[in-house]
């Protein structure tokens, strides 16, 4: 029975790990947030540029940049000018910014998510990386993942309230769902607690007689907080459902760490990261395939760039990448 439905699974955790930690994280930084959190991804840009670059500039100076941001991001959203976004010499509020410190450590508040965020993302499939980078004299790694990738595409995502979806129910502690990837309808299903982002399930947007619908027992640790240098989590879970309306069951094992940490060019900016590894072996019957991640986290932002192995990839810092995602203007 699960031979037939172990490939279309085995998409579906692919897309996982390369796309629910990327709009899970990513779009935290990418549009309005909690009170700890910045407003939208152009205004996070400006934001980081402005403190890596010039980590001693004035608090006027940084107001600046936000009020830009602020309008910038108006542009982009509402299509409207400048004239509309501000009556006069009314500043937009800037009290809510998320203002990187560089201190080597993501906190929850650092990753704000919510329902009603959204990001743009560059994604690019079979692809060749570079995923050891360079080095300088000092020691800080650097990798670039700015340039053009063949078949590369720009993704826009959200995150969706669970309510109203035909499988609320039976998950009802979920904080948000968004889609797998743009080629598939199929929702990933999350839940975001003070200490941790977990995926509950996957499950098609309607049902029906071909529906999907899984849930993963116990939900799985994509992201574990704080994050900082040489931290380590695991997940084992079942994951039991139907899959176009047929019955399936496996195993999974995420191992994740925290591995290194450097600087990261993306198409939408530069910015200092945490890289972390994640192993994900999925069992089917007496078969086990193993994908590779690896998430380049920032503060206020989250996740700015993910690549994901081909399947039963063995090396940590891959060449060979089944997806790349990257933040994008």
């Amino acid at each position: 029975m699960n031979r037939p439905i172990s490939r279309p699974l085995r998409n579906i955790v692919d897309t996982l790990l390369a796309l629910a930690l990327v709009l899970a994280a990513n779009l935290s930084g990418c549009a309005s947030g909690d009170g700890l959190n910045n407003k939208n991804d152009t205004h996070q840009s400006d934001v980081a540029d402005e403190t890596s670059t010039q980590t001693d500039a004035d608090e006027d100076a940084v107001e600046d940049v936000l009020s830009d941001a602020d309008l910038a991001l108006d542009d982009q959203l509402d299509g409207t000018d400048d004239a509309t976004q501000v009556d006069g010499d009314t500043a937009p509020d800037t009290s809510n910014t998320c203002i990187p410190n560089h201190d080597g450590t993501i906190t929850r508040a650092e990753m704000p998510i919510q329902t009603g965020l959204r990001g743009t993302f560059k994604v690019a499939q079979d692809a060749s990386v570079d995923m050891v980078g360079s080095t300088d004299d000092a020691g800080l790694r650097s990798w670039d993942l700015s340039g053009a990738l063949a078949g590369d595409h720009l993704v826009l995502s959200e995150l969706r309230v669970p309510d109203g979806f035909w499988f609320a129910n039976d998950f009802p502690n979920a904080t948000y769902v968004s889609p797998l990837s743009d080629t598939s309808p199929l929702l990933g299903i999350f839940q975001a607690t003070d200490g941790a982002l977990l995926l509950l399930g996957v499950a098609s947007p309607e049902d029906s007689f071909t529906a999907t619908k899984v849930t993963y027992d116990p939900g799985v640790t994509l992201l574990s907080f704080p994050l900082t240098a040489n931290k380590t989590w695991t997940t084992d879970t079942s994951i039991s459902g139907t899959y176009n309306g047929v019955f399936t069951m496996y195993n999974e094992t995420y191992v994740s760490k925290v591995d290194t940490s450097g600087t990261l060019r993306t198409p939408f900016g530069e910015f200092d990261v945490l890289r972390v590894a994640v192993t994900l072996d999925k069992t089917v019957g007496f078969i086990t395939t193993t994908t590779r991640s690896l998430l380049f986290v920032t503060e206020c932002f989250g996740t700015v760039a993910n690549v994901t192995s081909q399947a039963d990839e063995t090396a940590v810092e891959f060449t060979d990448a089944a997806e790349v995602r990257r933040l994008s203007p």
